[in-house]
Parts: C-alpha cells; structure tokens; sequence
C-alpha cells in the first residue's frame, strides 16, 4: 500500500465585495428590460406575468442597493475609527485538501479514497 501526505490547495469562495455584484447586476438589468419589453409587446396576455417579474427584480435591486448603502456607511465608519455592526464584504478562501499520489480531494483525515494511500498528517504541511 503506497504512502502519501496530505497537500493544501486553496479555492476561492467569493470573488468579491457587493460592488462587483453591482457592476453585475446593472447589465443584466438592462439587459432583462430590454427583452422583457420586446416581450410585452409581441403578448400582451402574458402582461400580468412580467408585471409580476419584474416586481419580484425590482425588489431585489432596491435589497442590493440597501446592502451597498450599509456597505459603504461599515467602510466609513471603518476609516473614522467608530464602531460598526455588521460585516465588510470580501473575498473568502477555504482550504481544502488533496491526495499527493493522485490529487484527488480527500474525504477522509487517514486513507485516500480515490487511490487508496494511506495519509502522513504530520510531513508536507508548512
């Protein structure tokens, strides 16, 4: 049975702050306006529909625009030196880790189960 130890590798969770997700959203909303119109007006039976869709889209943005708000108020306070509730956005890393036989994920702290190679926790961690 072949020995091997556990290696780190890293992942991104999020990428960034909600000023990206606006950015983001800002497209996409002209986007969905300019084909939920052209919609409306080849049937107008399904006008209940996209009124409907729209109200639920535009809730969403007025939520988006409220967290960025308190966002910015967090990052104010920051630099000032005044206490905040709440969390500044960023980007977060989990690690995880792999086989060094065969880089597949582990599951398990003692044996890999992809390659079978029993885990050293103690070699190869920095």
């Amino acid at each position: 049975m072949a020995l091997a130890q556990r290696i780190e590798k890293r992942r991104l969770l999020r990428a960034g702050g909600l000023e990206s997700l606006v950015d983001t959203v800002a497209y996409v909303l002209l986007l969905v306006g300019i084909l939920v119109s052209c919609t409306a007006l080849l049937s107008m039976s399904l006008l209940g529909v996209v009124v409907f869709l729209l109200g639920c889209f535009g809730a969403f943005v007025q939520y988006l625009l409220f967290r960025c708000i308190a966002e910015l108020i967090r990052l104010q306070k920051k630099i000032a030196g005044v206490e905040y509730s709440g969390t500044i956005s960023a980007a977060a890393e989990e690690t995880i880790y792999a086989c060094s036989n065969c880089q597949q994920l582990l599951h398990s702290e003692t044996r890999c189960d992809a390659c079978g190679a029993e885990i050293s926790l103690n070699a190869g961690q920095a």
